[in-house]
């Protein structure tokens, strides 16, 4: 008795306080959240949105914005609480995700066991750009930390029936949606886990109201939620968050895209999580009822839909991640089963020599790629973080240049607004976003770059990443600004009629 509840105490510590703070350590202390300028140009753009919230400028009727509200009104206020800082601002997406690490790990260690729920973690972790995501300051992390709750609150109310946790699950995946919209196919996945839960996949057992009554309430609690906070947040019309991103003239202008190939080079990248995830496909299609259903289903719709999608980026490969490695997970407690590990207290070359299945052998095989795999990930990832240190420096020159005219500036232009967060200088809140979906589209055409800097006549303007902009604003450059500084950072001009006397650059905040 004793044993077995030392067991439960330990795994409880394990999943609920010595994982998440492990990450949260490594993510903080290994990351160089101090050290990066920026990770990504999105960055930029959450930071700004929230500055200019802040400061009383409207979301949508005045800051041009293309998501939900929720994060831009929680980041500015977590800035507002804690200070202005982008290290602070990267804590708070860190925060995000350790509690997607910890809802994660329940699932896994609820769903495959204790010891593929450790490597399930660890192969979150280093998978591609995990650990990149976990501190920038993008919405799709919390987003998807909020839906990863939702599916581990559905998974207890399916252990224990508890009307709560279902009402909880369908108001998370509200809140989700209100940060980051893409999560929206999963709706009828889970309502579809929730009327399997005791029966099958009949469609005559389907339609019976008990079925499909836990799916209906929970359908009833996610659209009130989601209901509230579209009032209370002052939330824009859907149409408006989703249809510049499905709309057939952003799909046309980005058709030469080839989503197929990308798409394909991230999902290379975390290739051992491959070979693994077909057993738990096999495993869990056999039985298929309730939540057991909906690793392979959320994996296959969001590879249809990414496929289909232009244009693509890396983060959106988080939307296959999580089902891969949850299947993976599966795949990795087969092999440890099949080849009896902890009977070989797994020692992994006395289990491959003592079993003659050439299955297991071969599960045991992709097991072990997928550990040894771990260490060549992490030296990807310190790779990638010396590259954003050294590019960060050219940055940090350009920010001296801009604060150098600080006290004689009100506008800002800049295709990288995320100077205008170091600086603390406002941007023209119709580019707040300043995008390549924007200039691929209609929505930023050149004429309108040209009314806006008539209308603000920005003291100083940086264009650093659409070269584009420089060549449609020419006219306007020539006649009122001169360029000060160029480098690889980008190009930075000055409003002849600003006050050029300060040469000394200050101390950057």
């Amino acid at each position: 008795m004793n044993i077995g509840l030392n067991r439960i105490n330990r795994e409880f510590l394990t999943f609920n306080i010595l994982v998440p703070a492990l990450f949260f350590g490594i993510a903080y202390f290994c990351m160089p959240i101090h050290q990066v300028f920026m990770f990504d140009t999105d960055e930029g753009i959450e930071l700004i949105r929230a500055k200019l919230y802040s400061e009383g400028f409207e979301l949508y009727t005045q800051i041009w914005s293309d998501h939900p509200p929720l994060f831009t009104i929680l980041l500015a206020g977590w800035l507002n609480l804690f200070g202005s800082s982008i290290v602070k601002a990267r804590v708070l997406a860190l925060c995000f995700a350790t509690v997607l690490i910890w809802a994660f790990g329940k699932i896994l260690q609820t769903t495959v066991g204790r010891i593929p729920a450790l490597l399930g973690i660890v192969w979150l972790t280093v998978s591609f750009h995990f650990l990149r995501l976990s501190v920038s300051i993008m919405i799709g992390m919390p987003s998807l930390a909020l839906v990863i709750l939702s599916v581990y609150t559905l998974i207890l109310y399916q252990k224990n029936s508890a009307l709560y946790f279902l009402i909880l699950s369908g108001a998370l995946l509200a809140l989700a949606l209100q940060t980051k919209i893409f999560t929206i196919f999963l709706i009828p996945i889970l309502m579809l886990a929730l009327a399997t839960a005791k029966t099958s996949f009949s469609l005559q057992k389907l339609l019976r109201f008990d079925s499909i009554k836990p799916a209906l309430l929970w359908l009833g609690a996610l659209l009130l939620t989601f209901s509230i906070t579209l009032i209370l947040l002052d939330s824009p019309s859907l149409q408006q968050t989703i249809a510049f991103h499905f709309e057939s003239d952003t799909q046309t202008r980005f058709g030469w895209e080839d989503s197929y190939g990308r798409l394909l080079t991230m999902m290379l990248s975390d290739i051992d999580y491959w070979f693994l995830a077909p057993v738990g496909i096999s495993l869990l299609w056999k039985k298929r009822r309730g939540t057991q259903s909906v690793p392979f289903l959320w994996l296959a719709t969001a590879i249809v839909l990414l496929v289909q999608h232009k244009p693509i980026w890396y983060h959106h490969y988080q939307l296959i991640v999580f089902p891969l490695i949850w299947l993976a997970s599966y795949g990795a407690s087969v092999a440890i089963q099949s080849n009896r590990l902890r009977h070989y207290r797994f020692n992994l070359k006395a289990a491959f020599q003592a079993n003659r299945s050439w299955k297991s052998r071969t599960m045991l095989v992709c097991l072990v790629l997928s550990l040894v795999l771990i260490p060549v990930k992490i030296g990807a990832v310190y790779l990638y973080n010396s590259n954003f240190i050294r590019q960060s420096q050219a940055h940090f020159v350009m920010l001296d240049h801009v604060l150098a005219q600080k006290q004689s500036t009100q506008w800002l232009l800049t295709d990288l607004p995320i100077y205008g967060f170091y600086a603390d200088l406002n941007v023209p809140p119709e580019l707040a976003v300043f995008s390549r979906k924007r200039l691929g589209t209609s929505d930023l055409t050149p004429d309108t770059l040209r009314s806006l800097l008539r209308q603000y006549q920005p003291e100083q303007i940086l264009i650093g990443r659409f070269p584009e902009v420089l060549q449609a604003l020419r006219q306007d450059l020539r006649r009122d600004y001169v360029q000060t500084f160029n480098n690889d950072a980008g190009t930075h001009y000055l409003r002849k009629t600003a006050a050029t006397s300060s040469l000394s650059a200050p101390v950057r905040p």
